[in-house]
């Protein structure tokens, strides 16, 4: 899988999740919905960090042998 691949399918969760707590706030009351949702918001939030990490990592830096190590798994 590509960093590109990982990109996108990370992008999918993260809409996936916001859907989610979309869905939690609006249709549901009580204190556990706004925890619940409270948390989904911050898993999507990590999700976002890790996918600007990983637009910044360059592909030329990364080592051969771990491409090839990659490639395998």
């Amino acid at each position: 899988m590509t960093i590109d691949e990982c990109v996108i399918e990370l992008r999918s969760i993260v809409r996936e999740l916001n859907d989610i707590e979309s869905s939690l706030r609006r249709e549901f009351s009580g204190i556990g919905q706004d925890l619940t949702a409270n948390c989904i918001s911050r898993v999507a939030a990590n999700y976002e960090t890790v996918i600007r990490k990983l637009n910044n990592v360059n592909p030329e830096n990364i080592k051969e042998s771990y491409k090839q190590n990659s490639a395998l798994a």
